[in-house]
């Protein structure tokens, strides 16, 4: 298939804080129907809860609803896998390799050739409520995926960015909750390792009160 040589790349991505119910199921369908009409070339989700079941129907049904190719990756953690899609047309994928050792849920990574430029794809979930396991968890992340390359980070970081280092904590949240959700360790140790080629653009705010973030840039989100 022949790539266009130049093309404003959407990516998405989004926690969809999935479960196992009939009613959970219906509820991921919807987003995903939200999301397809952004019309992306990449998206990438997280707590794809339990989509390995039933012959990885879920994941199938995904596909149909955005019109692309799914990855699945299975988490560590309580059947809340990671997923990629992405749109034959724009992104040709042309390796894979996986990381969940050492990881709460683990790293998705694909590398990819999109308009004729190597761009390696990975979709992150970090430890929810451990910032010394999410330190551990962004060293690995920078080793993993290595130097000399151009990479889109997608994912729920669970921390806020260095850019919002001393926050005050938000009203209604437990202070033990909101000082593991502050710490900006694992930030910091992906900053200093200069891992991004341009400057990420961060988004807050829990995905069930927000719309899904899009950008064109390389970029990692976070939440309450």
């Amino acid at each position: 298939m022949n790539q266009p040589s130049s093309l404003e790349v959407v990516v998405i991505t989004y926690n969809l804080r999935g479960g196992n119910t009939e009613d959970d199921r219906a509820r991921e369908l919807r987003d995903l129907c939200a999301i397809s009409k952004r019309f992306p070339h990449i998206v990438a989700l997280q707590e794809c809860k339990e989509w390995d079941r039933d012959h990885r129907r879920q994941l199938r049904a995904a596909e149909s609803v955005l019109g692309m190719r799914g990855i699945l990756l299975e988490s560590n953690t309580d059947g809340c896998h990671l997923a990629l899609f992405v749109d034959d047309w724009a992104v040709n994928v042309i390796d894979g390799r996986h990381r969940t050792h050492l990881f709460h849920h683990g790293v998705l990574c694909v590398r990819t050739l999109i308009c004729k430029r190597v761009i390696d794809l990975a979709v992150v979930h970090m430890a929810p409520s451990s910032p010394r396991l999410r330190e551990i968890e962004a060293e690995t992340f920078r080793l993993f995926i290595g130097a000399g390359h151009d990479v889109i980070a997608m994912g729920d970081w669970n921390a806020v960015p260095t850019v919002e280092a001393g926050l005050e904590p938000p009203a209604g949240v437990p202070a033990a909750h909101a000082r593991r959700k502050l710490d900006t360790a694992a930030a910091l140790a992906l900053d200093e390792a200069g891992s991004w080629t341009s400057e990420p653009i961060w988004v807050t705010g829990h995905p069930r009160s927000a719309t899904p973030a899009t950008t064109s840039s390389p970029f990692a989100v976070t939440g309450f």
